[in-house]
């Protein structure tokens, strides 16, 4: 519960209605770059909106009522304005229709795969990591946004958790009585559905300790619009300034139209740029493999999203320098290394080195249909030929049976391959290629010399 909640002066609190009078499709102003992409160049498929389920987001103190986007009756106002065709929509302000995606209990490559914006408000956490989105989530929103996804947070815990994506630091402690909205460079304050300056959100708990230059949208670092790669995110610490009051009102609900503008050009804000959008991550990274020198290795790798995906895999040639792996033999001056499944999601390797030979960093690339993605690099590296692993079949050159191994085994098998007796039942064809003769004496002779078994 917050203290003072805050309206923007001479609003109304119980806003009535689900659209906004369209205001021209052009910059409204000339430092407004990142809102001229309502032209004749903007996508024209639906774009795929994608929330959480009522399982991971908060409930009302008042009523027990959940908060997730898709369904609380607080956000009746908000959801219907934004997914109203005179808002977005071939004929709209907006010309790009919303549809919301079922929601998810969790953010991954598969769900994210599916989406072009992800909406974010009240959430409580999926497990005990005290994490309230897990590390891996944030990490996943993070590149989300790089690849050109939208992402548009309205959370007293928006800062907190998912600053650090975007070259900002947060907090999640109490921020005071209020915040007012302010125009920066690139601030969606200002945009297709009017103006939202002015616009005072009351008792917010979470803030920005620090962003970027000229992304702050609201003073005391409340709220910041934020670029990385190809995307845009729009966070603003708080929740209940989109909540009306006019079905089962929550705590400090306080949508008015003014902060209803603000709501809808934030989320046009954050509309995807790039003519393609379809998230992808690598799920599975590939393994380091520490192998013998006449041996063969796997390397393998899955990544996960919007598929399907090809893949490709590289070698690295010197610091920093990666060259593809085809089928075939790699360039190695310390032997043979023949790769196959080169362009599969597992690289076979068959390996045939020298002594000491070094080893070799490997990776992949994943690709869908909007871009790629490279895993973390593998190594590839050898065993001593000494090495108790990399010993061949086992033998006993104690032929004799007599406890050690010496010359009187290599003069026992010599007397068992002549055609004498054999009281220790051995098999003479000591080097098993077939035939019981002089290489199976040289065999023996190497073994108690000390050398691998044949």
């Amino acid at each position: 519960m917050r203290a003072n909640p805050g309206g923007c002066p001479g609003r109304v609190h119980t806003p009535r209605f689900f659209s906004i009078p369209p205001t021209p499709r052009t910059c409204l102003l000339a430092s407004f770059a990142l809102l001229c992409f309502f032209s004749a160049s903007t996508r024209a498929q639906t774009i795929r909106l994608l929330t959480l389920d009522a399982a991971r987001c908060g409930t009302c103190p008042t009523n027990g009522a959940t908060e997730d986007i898709a369904t609380t009756p607080f956000m009746s106002v908000a959801r219907e304005a934004m997914l109203s065709p005179a808002n977005f929509g071939p004929a709209g302000v907006v010309p790009q229709s919303l549809t919301l995606r079922p929601p998810v209990h969790e953010f991954t490559p598969a769900s994210l795969g599916g989406a072009d914006v992800v909406l974010i408000s009240s959430t409580r956490p999926i497990d005990t990591s005290g994490h309230i989105l897990t590390l891996r989530e944030q990490s996943l929103l993070g590149q989300f946004v790089q690849q050109g996804g939208g992402l548009f947070v309205f959370w007293n815990n928006g800062a907190q958790q998912l600053a650090s994506q975007f070259g900002a630091s947060g907090s999640d402690a109490f921020g005071g009585a209020g915040c007012e909205t302010t125009l920066g460079s690139a601030s969606p304050v200002v945009g297709p559905f009017g103006s939202g300056a002015g616009c005072v959100i009351s008792g917010y708990r979470g803030y920005f300790t620090s962003v970027p230059p000229g992304s702050a949208i609201l003073t005391n670092l409340c709220g910041a619009a934020l670029d990385s790669g190809l995307g845009h995110a729009v966070i603003i610490n708080d929740e209940e300034w989109t909540w009306n009051t006019s079905v089962s009102p929550c705590g400090d609900a306080t949508l008015d139209n003014q902060k209803l503008r603000l709501f809808l050009n934030s989320l046009a804000h954050v509309l995807p740029t790039s003519p393609c959008v379809a998230f992808r991550a690598i799920s599975s990274q590939p393994q380091s493999v520490d192998t013998c020198p006449t041996s063969a290795a796997d390397l393998s790798t899955l990544a996960d999203g919007a598929g399907p995906f090809s893949y490709a895999w590289q070698v690295e040639s010197s610091p920093g320098t990666w060259l593809a792996v085809n089928d075939g033999a790699l360039p190695y001056n310390a032997g043979t290394i023949i790769a196959s499944s080169s362009h599969s999601a597992t690289l076979h390797l068959d390996c045939a080195v020298l002594p000491g030979a070094p080893a070799l960093r490997f990776r992949a690339v994943a690709s869908n249909a909007c871009g790629d993605v490279t895993s973390d690099a593998a190594t590839l590296s050898f065993r001593s030929p000494a090495d108790p692993a990399c010993a061949g079949p086992a033998c006993d050159p104690d032929v004799n049976q007599d406890g050690v191994a010496d010359q009187g085994d290599v003069d026992y098998l010599i007397n068992v391959i002549a055609g004498g007796q054999n009281p220790s039942n051995i098999d003479p064809d000591f080097n098993q290629d077939g035939v019981a003769d002089q290489g199976d004496i040289d065999a023996l002779v190497n073994v108690v010399a000390g050398g691998p078994c044949p």
